[in-house]
C-alpha cells in the first residue's frame, strides 16, 4: 500500500485560483472530478491554523465550479471528525485544509475516513461539467460528539484531572463542556499535567505543572 499523503501549495496559487489548471495537480483535480461523478458533492473541513478558513473558501470556490458541491462546518473542526462524518455518512471524498505562513496543506480522505491508497487514484480523462455546484454548510461535531461519549471512562478515580486543557476548537470545546460525559477534562488539578490539543487535532502535547 502506497498512500496519498497532503499535498502542499502555496498561498499565491491558491489565490489567483490556478492551481486546479496547474499540471502539478492534474491528477488530484481528475480524481477529485472522477470520484464526484457519480456523487457530486463532498466535504471540506479546515484546521485551527490562522486563515485556514479564508484558504478553504477559496478552494470550495474553485470546487464548484468542476459541477462538484461541497459542503463544510462554520468552524474549525479536528480532522478525525471529517474522517468520522465521511464513514458515517458514506460519502466517498474529504477534503482538509490547514495553513501555514507560506503554504496551505490538502489532505484527502477516503470514504472509510482515512488516506486513499495510490491505486485506488482514479486519473481517467473527466470531461468538464457545464454545470456549477454549490455551497452549503453542515454540522460536523454533533454525530461527532455523541461518537466520543462512548469512549469515556466515566470510573476514572477522582484527582486524576490537568492543570490546564486547551483546545483550538472553540465549538467543540463549548459542545464537550455542555455535556457531563467529558466534566472531568474541565476540572482544574494545579499538580496536573497541562494537555495541548493540536491545530489539526491529531496530537495531544503534555507540559509539566
Amino acid at each position: 500500500m502506497k498512500p496519498i499523503y497532503p499535498i502542499k501549495i502555496s498561498h499565491d496559487i491558491i489565490k489567483d485560483m490556478s492551481w486546479v489548471n496547474n499540471p502539478e495537480y492534474a491528477k488530484y483535480i481528475l480524481h477529485i472530478s472522477n470520484v464526484c461523478k457519480t456523487f457530486p458533492s463532498l466535504l471540506i473541513a479546515y484546521s485551527a491554523d490562522t486563515d485556514a478558513e479564508k484558504f478553504t473558501n477559496l478552494i470550495s470556490e474553485d470546487i464548484i465550479k468542476l459541477g462538484i458541491n461541497v459542503f463544510k462546518p462554520e468552524y474549525p473542526v479536528p480532522l478525525s471528525a471529517l474522517s468520522y462524518a465521511l464513514t458515517s455518512r458514506n460519502i466517498p471524498l474529504g477534503i482538509y485544509i490547514e495553513n501555514d505562513s507560506s503554504e496551505v496543506t490538502m489532505t484527502f480522505i477516503s470514504t472509510h475516513g482515512g488516506l486513499f491508497d495510490e491505486q485506488d487514484l482514479l486519473t481517467n480523462y473527466c470531461p468538464k461539467s457545464n454545470k456549477t455546484g454549490v455551497i452549503g454548510n453542515t454540522d460536523l461535531l454533533s454525530s461527532y460528539v455523541n461518537n466520543l461519549k462512548g469512549f469515556v471512562d466515566i470510573f476514572i478515580e477522582k484527582g486524576f484531572c490537568f492543570s490546564d486543557f486547551v483546545c483550538p476548537f472553540a465549538e467543540l470545546e463549548q459542545r464537550l463542556r455542555d455535556c457531563s460525559e467529558f466534566s472531568l477534562l474541565f476540572e482544574k488539578n494545579p499538580n496536573g499535567y497541562k494537555a495541548i490539543i493540536s491545530k489539526n487535532g491529531s496530537k495531544l502535547k503534555w507540559q509539566n505543572p
